[in-house]
């Protein structure tokens, strides 16, 4: 049965993220990062590719699989500029 949720967007590039959106591709997701900025989301996809060799790696995930989920992933685009109203990943860091 497919799933009823087509794209996601995953919060955060720490220690989650990039598993996070790994899994959702894996089940056939379109999986967007989204950090405070362009860059870390550029490294949170960078973590999750390197997730999913590891699965690879171990036989965990077919390489089939694997090139599926990678081609669901994405990140901002780099070049978005903020928008007049702000987009949160665009905000700073509130300093409390």
């Amino acid at each position: 049965m497919p799933s009823p949720v087509e794209t996601a967007a995953v919060i955060g590039t720490g220690m989650m993220g990039p598993g996070i959106a790994l899994t959702l591709a894996l089940g056939g997701v379109r999986a967007t990062i989204v950090s405070r900025n362009a860059a870390n989301a550029a490294a949170g996809l960078v973590k999750a590719r390197a997730q999913a060799s590891v699965l690879v790696e171990n036989e965990l995930a077919a390489p089939e699989q694997i090139a599926h989920a990678l081609e669901l992933l994405s990140r901002p685009p780099i070049s978005t500029p903020p928008s007049p109203t702000p987009a949160w990943w665009w905000s700073p860091v509130p300093r409390i």
